[in-house]
């Protein structure tokens, strides 16, 4: 059966979408398939997989268009729709047609979504209405059901083409709310089919002759216009400026941690409406809500008095790079200098914010979602934000009067058109382009496939330079391109490192010391030397971890909290390539893990996403059976992890994928999406702990789903 990632969610509005043509809709065709909503579940297609039901034609007829029912997921899916001749018992088994690609975009409400086909004739028969569905970079369309004993088959294929031939026939009990609609005769107009790159020849239009023809006189009476008087009238706020800062070519990303506000000083030259708040993001792994506002500086260039404020703008996740305009009020303001900011609200580092490396800002403690009066505390920052402030003008037109005039009649002559000639013409051949998809963001491909040592890591070509800059004591700092081969002490909130070469000869490669909270690697290589981590706010992305056999601490990332007795939350590891070494080194070289929690308090608000998690090298011992796993959490009580759209593979002396032991009894984990390579190693290990979500988690080499563990303990 189809992997289940999402049930008994029931639909109650039928809302168009995607090609906005639902079943119902008044049409001289029939539909055939299920379209019963009230009551129908739910679940999302995984990619390379194409699933369907059964449906029966009782009068020949021309398929016209295909219908399924659908509903967006957190990132656009296509899908791809086709239909098979089947047998009695509702087997498929030869291609008869499959239609253009569909989209459903991300959130898009649950409603009909309707795909044109070539129009292809179907007898009086059995056929299976399916979908193909395509890759997504992580949870994508949700397609619903109806339950039905036997009712559904699904197989592997490629997308975006469906097989000839079915294949593998697997049955489930899901009826698909697919439906086809079918004319009794074959349809005049030809519905919308994608064109490959095509050639149209020239062709010649023959010259002809237009006869002469006579215009006869004509006499236009006189007319009066009598006097009309054009009342004041205001002139709307009209753009005629802007003033901010906009240089993308050299602009940093960064992100925005919630309940802070930031922004950099601008001049304003003339007398002003104001207009509209633009500002650089890009979307990160989850939406962001933002609220724009002005403040008024003094003398001094120190933002003061709060002049207007914006409503919030949400940033989606994997929002692609570019300019976000919101609508602030239209305050009337005077030349001067003016901040212009954000006040960020959740996700805490959702969205992506940009800024120039020099010109100065400043930032502020300040609750989300309202801007405080007066700015407070001043926090200089070397930053300047890529934030601009469209503006207008307004203005009054006075009363004008227009006198009366007559106009005199006139006579038009008669007029002859003499006879014309239009040449031939040549139209010269043109050729339709083919359409290229780009690829998706980041910068490792996307789910089903996983990150590699190539995409992540330090970027080929970074020259580096050895850091020697002592403790980092500006909170949100940037250090980047370095190579640290000694200990960095962070007594900072909210410091990145990137792209950076840890080759620590020291145990510790960087220690945030405790008060502290936010630490970010992004593109970094770590080789040797451990982290003193913050107990909130720490985020691995597209991190390389390959450590040197005999390091002290082989194991790939190790997060621990309880040498203090403190809790950690807010941990955030994906898109990267984490290969442990077992090496004989270390404290517990028996015991080497790919990602490694441990802790005596609480650990909450963990998310493990789409990583390659490379154990092979563990355990070069396969007649040694160790305990080492790809990831083992454990020694704490926790609370909301997501382990999602993992590869996971372990050495043959290895005993586990995923260990997860709580304490203490939990709830509300998320297990989905993970491949599992080795069948000799346990795939999930629970203790104490019973996950929410457990959808479409497989063994890697033929698909094979993977049933719930029971929970120990």
């Amino acid at each position: 059966m189809v992997p289940k990632k999402m049930s008994l969610i029931v639909a109650v509005a039928l809302v168009a979408s995607g090609f906005l043509l639902a079943p119902e809709a008044a049409r001289a065709e029939t539909i055939v398939g299920s379209t019963q909503v009230a009551g129908a579940s739910s679940d999302r297609a995984p990619g390379g997989y194409k699933f369907g039901s059964a449906t029966s034609v009782v009068e020949a007829g021309w398929a016209s268009s295909f219908t399924f029912y659908a509903a967006g997921g957190a990132v656009t899916q296509q899908l791809v729709p086709a239909i098979y001749e089947a047998s009695r018992k509702g087997l498929p088994s030869k291609l008869v047609v499959a239609g253009p690609v569909a989209a459903v975009p991300a959130y898009q409400a649950p409603g009909w979504v309707t795909v044109p086909l070539e129009p292809t004739r179907l007898e009086a028969r059995r056929y299976v209405l399916a979908v193909l569905s395509g890759p997504a970079p992580g949870p994508g369309a949700s397609l619903y059901y109806q339950s039905s004993r036997r009712a559904g088959v699904w197989t592997e294929d490629t997308f975006p083409t469906p097989a000839p031939r079915w294949g593998a026939t697997n049955q489930d009990d899901n009826e698909w709310l697919f439906a086809v609609g079918l004319e009794p005769v074959p349809p005049t107009t030809v519905p919308p089919t994608t064109v490959p790159p095509t050639t149209v020849p020239p062709t010649t239009v023959p010259p002809t002759t237009v006869p002469p023809t006579t215009v006869p006189p004509t006499t236009v009476p006189p007319t009066t216009v009598p006097p009309t008087t054009v009342p004041p009238t205001t002139v709307p706020p009209t753009t005629s400026g802007s003033f901010g800062y906009a240089a993308t070519a050299s602009a940093v990303p960064d992100s925005a941690t919630q309940g802070y506000k930031f922004g950099s000083v601008a001049s304003l030259a003339v007398p002003a409406t104001l207009g509209t708040f633009r500002f650089l993001a890009a979307g990160g792994v989850s939406a962001q809500a933002l609220v724009p506002f002005v403040y008024a500086a003094d003398a001094s260039g120190r933002p003061a008095a709060l002049v207007a404020q914006g409503p919030p703008i949400i940033v989606a996740a994997g929002q692609p790079q570019g300019w976000v305009s919101v609508a602030l009020p239209p305050v009337a303001v005077a030349p001067g200098d003016y901040l212009l900011g954000l006040l960020a609200g959740p996700t805490s580092r959702g969205a992506t914010l940009y800024y120039g490396p020099t010109g100065g800002s400043f930032w502020n403690a300040n609750a989300y979602p309202t801007p405080s009066g007066t700015w407070g505390a001043l926090n200089p920052s070397p930053e300047r934000w890529l934030f601009v402030v469209d503006y207008g003008t307004t203005g009054t037109v006075p009363p004008t009067t227009v006198p009366p005039t007559t106009v005199p009649p006139t006579t038009v002559p008669p007029t002859t058109v003499p006879p014309t000639t239009v040449p031939p013409t040549t139209v010269p051949p043109t050729t339709v382009p083919p359409t290229t998809v780009p690829p998706g963001p980041g910068g490792c491909p996307a789910f089903p496939a996983f990150p590699n040592k190539t995409c992540t890591g330090v970027p080929a070509g970074t020259t580096l330079s050895t850091y020697g800059g002592g403790p980092v004591t500006q909170d949100r700092a940037v250090i980047q391109n370095v190579r640290i081969t000694g200990t960095v002490d962070v007594r900072a909130n909210d410091v990145t490192f990137r792209n950076c070469w840890i080759a620590s000869t020291d145990t510790l490669a960087i220690a945030v010391e405790q008060g502290y909270n936010g630490l970010t690697l992004e593109n970094c290589t770590i080789k040797s030397g451990g982290l003193i981590a913050p107990f909130s706010g720490l985020t691995f992305r597209r991190v390389l971890v390959d450590p040197d056999p005999g390091a002290y601490r082989p194991d790939g990332i190790v997060v621990g909290f309880s040498s203090i007795g403190q809790n950690g939350q807010n941990i955030l590891i994906e898109d990267s390539y984490i290969s442990p070494q077992w090496g004989g080194g270390g404290p517990d070289p028996d015991h080497t893990d790919g990602i490694q929690f441990w802790g005596f308090g609480t650990v909450s608000n963990v998310t493990i996403r789409h990583n390659y998690i490379d154990a092979t090298n563990a355990n070069p011992d396969p007649t040694a059976v160790r305990v080492g796993a790809c990831a083992f959490l454990a020694d704490a009580t926790y609370v909301n992890v997501t382990f999602e759209y993992n590869l996971c593979t372990n050495s043959a002396g290895g005993y586990f994928h995923l260990r997860l032991l709580s304490n203490t009894w939990t709830s509300g984990h998320v297990i989905r999406g993970n491949r599992f390579a080795n069948r000799s190693t346990v795939a999930v290990d629970l203790f104490r702990t019973s996950p929410a979500v457990w959808q479409d988690n497989r063994w890697a080499d033929n698909g094979d789903l993977i049933s719930q563990p029971p929970p120990r303990g």
